[in-house]
């Protein structure tokens, strides 16, 4: 029988972690509009364009929000394996002409109409879910290298192997921090952990400087002022961009390197829009929250 209490408590919303995650979300808005305006006029002949995007797929999150506070979470057991097989085929599908979409050097996008996203995205959702599931369901026996260890880091292989192949070796990465993590917290013994990491390291390295763009990319990153027309231009012009805003910023859309000098000022660097705009306090007020 639920009791009166937590009933309550089911019916309630954690307003602590609600009130960040709305107030993130209706700056998002504001700054994708003052980051995006001149683009979208120039490209499709009106200034609105990105923040109907955003607005609309804002909306579209926060009915999934409620929809999701109601779900019994319990139910995601029984989605484990179906979403780790649909994760595979939509990774695999990337690779196929039709679907697959190319942008930048890279194939991470997967193309249906006018709806466009990264199956990589949908395959970390997918290896948390599986890794709760697992390392609940063996409990004891994580400590054995054999129960513990050696499957979850199959199912990291096979995903990391077909998104390195994109490529994408951000989401690698990020993808082989999550495992660890999960299984350090979960109760895996942290001799298999220490030495997944001395054994991969060296393979990371070798991922790292086998491709010249990656090595262009690190060499910009070090020292972005020796290449300021090309491996460092977008780190130039947002360094600028957070120089420029200084402590209160210059005041949202007043900002200058979201006019084409930034890449992408709405999706890849708006956080340098909102430095320029909003300044150091406006960043710190982000970060906080």
């Amino acid at each position: 029988m639920v009791t009166n209490q937590q009933h309550t408590q089911s019916a309630t919303y954690d307003v602590q972690l609600l009130f960040p995650v709305l107030l993130l979300v209706g700056i998002g808005i504001v700054m994708v509009y003052s980051a995006s305006s001149a683009l979208a006029l120039k490209k499709f002949g009106t200034d609105y364009f990105f923040l109907k995007k955003q607005a609309l797929f804002a909306l579209a999150g926060i009915v999934v929000l409620v929809i999701c506070k109601h779900f019994p979470y319990k139910f995601y057991r029984q989605l484990t394996y179906p979403l780790l097989f649909l994760s595979f085929v939509l990774l695999i599908a990337v690779l196929i002409p039709d679907f697959g979409l190319s942008a930048g050097g890279a194939k991470r996008w997967i193309h249906i109409g006018s709806f466009t996203f990264q199956p990589s995205e949908f395959a970390r959702i997918a290896l948390i879910i599986y890794l709760a599931y697992s390392l609940e369901k063996k409990g004891d026996r994580l400590k054995e290298f054999s129960v513990g260890f050696i499957p979850h880091l199959l199912v990291l292989g096979i995903f990391a192997g077909l998104i390195i192949n994109q490529p994408d070796f951000g989401s690698v990465v990020i993808l082989g921090a999550l495992t660890w993590l999960m299984l350090f917290i979960g109760g895996v013994r942290i001799t298999y952990l220490f030495l997944s990491i001395i054994t991969l390291l060296p393979i990371g390295m070798y991922l790292l400087i086998s491709a010249e763009y990656r090595i262009k990319r690190l060499l910009g990153f070090l020292d972005p002022w020796q290449y300021p027309a090309d491996e460092g231009y977008q780190i130039v012009h947002s360094l600028m961009a957070f120089g420029t805003g200084g402590l209160w910023g210059a005041g949202i859309g007043k900002g200058y390197q979201k006019l084409f000098y930034l890449p992408e000022p709405h999706t890849d660097f708006i956080f340098s829009v909102i430095g320029e705009e909003l300044g150091l306090v406006g960043v710190m007020v982000i970060i906080a929250l």
